[in-house]
């Protein structure tokens, strides 16, 4: 077999391993011996909560183990003993750590499970309930990171990323309709969801889907799945839709109307119009207030006063940069703190460094609770090259490169490409002239016009669009910096050679100019910085 043969059957392992050498067939059959022995040495419960807990990807706690799998022939008073028993015989791994102790299966035994699930006809059942337990579990988590219970809500629903994953796509592959909109539109939901853009588009094709009271909320969510990856000209066509269909809704739906203005201010922000991305941000804090979702207001508060900053309006960003710091205060979610304080010290940078620094520092402390603070900060390393602080902004960079990628949120990823290339020109001139055109091309995507001649709402909204250099959440800044890196590297290597390797940069895959970029890095933080 070749790689990608094996690969695609290693999901099926018992069948690639009985073909092959008669000593691999000889193995297999002893390895499934083995397995079938040690089954068949089970009560028919125990085989049961086997069989069911194949369901489950990168294992379960205890609680999610009784809720997915007990049942007749399982009694819920006895699942923990039955599972004890499956840890006996090393057919259950236990993993103890934080935030809680996990229960997996081996793959192998995982397979051999799902085998066996099919054989009694459960396959179907398990998995709605799986899906319906993640579902109702990660709006429970949310809920509680709305407040001082972030920090272990997040980590809590970190631990179960796979898990809600297999849910959607459990859903999703069979077609029920209902749990696969509850899961793409509870409000938390785009931790998990965005970087995987087969799973929202795959939802919305499901039979009857237009029919559910959730529709415009997924469509509208699925807009903003879009804007996030940076697709220009595929957002709208959604949001349009998202529209329509919520004009059928007997009821408006504040969230469908906060998330379609929430994405025009972040379209408007990557493409460096901050009067726009202010104007949006605004409408979206005032839907927000108007529906109590008082987090959601805090954030676009903070949103707007950055805007507004960025484009000359300073007097009016201090006040709105402040309240959304008072709210955050008082819902008390670290991550909400954070964010403010970061929209304040980048309100308050070009005007008053010192305090600017003062919250910035906060801002850091703050968000040292969380496990994951780089979609918190994501404009942590802006602040600190407005500052001057390169040493804290290499610090930053590398995870917040390796988040965006994951997240397939490439406008960001471009603004922070620019941070690398300014504050690496002066010492590697030749990667970061690399850099710049791994930007242009990002940029160039980013604002690829859409078919058709006549302007869309947002279009009308956002009016003219600058030329390049400014994606990634500081438009006026990155402009700026990057400009200011243009001239270091006209200096250093000459029009012809940074033209040509501009071009060369812009040819390179993402991927490329990620691992580029995290090598350049190190390489600054080990040697003399900027």
């Amino acid at each position: 077999m070749s790689p990608a043969e094996l690969a695609r059957g290693l999901d099926h392992r018992f069948e690639t391993l009985a073909g092959g050498r008669r000593g691999a067939v000889q193995r297999r059959q002893t390895l499934r011996a083995a397995i079938d022995w040690s089954y068949d040495l089970l009560t028919e419960p125990e085989r049961r909560l086997l069989a069911r807990m194949s369901v489950f990807a990168g294992g379960c706690t205890r609680e999610s183990a009784e809720a997915v799998c007990a049942g007749d022939p399982i009694d819920a008073s006895r699942s923990f003993s039955l599972l004890s028993t499956l840890v006996d015989r090393s057919l259950v791994v236990v993993e103890r750590g934080d935030p809680a102790t996990r229960y997996r299966l081996l793959e192998t035994i995982r397979e051999y499970g799902e085998e066996r699930l099919a054989e009694h006809g459960e396959t179907d059942a398990v998995r709605r309930r799986h899906a319906e337990h993640y579902d109702a579990y990660a709006r429970r988590l949310y809920e509680k990171a709305r407040g001082p219970e972030e920090p272990e809500a997040l980590r809590l629903l970190g631990a179960e990323r796979e898990n809600l994953l297999a849910a959607m796509a459990s859903a999703v592959d069979s077609g029920d309709v209902d749990v696969a909109l509850r899961l793409l539109t509870a409000r938390g939901g785009m931790v998990f969801w965005f970087n995987l853009q087969r799973l929202p588009v795959d939802a919305l094709r499901l039979k009857g889907v237009a029919e559910h009271p959730f529709y415009p909320r997924a469509l509208v969510t699925a807009a903003c799945y879009a804007v996030l990856s940076g697709d220009a000209r595929g957002w709208e066509e959604l949001a349009d839709a998202a529209l329509s269909a919520a004009e059928r809704l007997a009821e408006p739906d504040p969230v469908v109307g906060y998330l379609l203005q929430w994405a025009r201010a972040r379209m408007a922000q990557y493409l460096g119009l901050e009067a726009a991305s202010a104007a949006h941000a605004v409408a979206a804090a005032e839907i927000a207030r108007s529906a109590g979702l008082l987090p959601e207001l805090a954030s676009q508060l903070g949103a707007a006063g950055i805007a507004l900053a960025g484009s000359g309006g300073s007097d009016r960003a201090e006040p709105l940069a402040r309240e959304a710091l008072a709210l955050a205060r008082q819902l008390g979610a670290p991550s909400l703190i954070a964010s403010a304080l970061k929209g304040l010290a980048s309100v308050l940078v070009s005007v008053d460094p010192e305090q600017a620094s003062r919250a910035f520092r906060e801002g850091m402390q703050v968000a040292s609770v969380l496990t994951d603070p780089d979609p918190v900060l994501g404009g942590t390393a802006y602040i600190a090259a407005q500052l001057g602080d390169w040493d804290v902004v290499l610090k930053f960079l590398p995870d917040a490169i390796r988040g965006f990628q994951w997240l397939g949120d490439r406008p960001n990823q471009a603004g922070q490409f620019n941070l690398v290339a300014r504050a690496i020109a002066p010492i590697d001139p030749e990667t970061a002239a690399l850099l710049q055109g791994a930007v242009r091309r990002l940029v160039a995507t980013l604002r690829a016009p859409r078919p058709g001649p006549a302007p869309t709402p947002t279009d009308r909204a956002l009016g003219a669009r600058p030329d390049d250099g400014a994606p990634g959440g500081e438009g006026g800044f990155i402009t700026a910096l990057r400009q200011e890196t243009s001239r270091i590297l006209h200096e250093a290597l000459g029009r012809t050679r940074l033209s040509e390797l501009r071009a060369e940069g812009a040819a390179l895959d993402d991927d490329v100019v990620v691992t580029m970029a995290l090598d350049a890095i190190a390489k600054a933080r080990a040697g003399a910085l900027v």
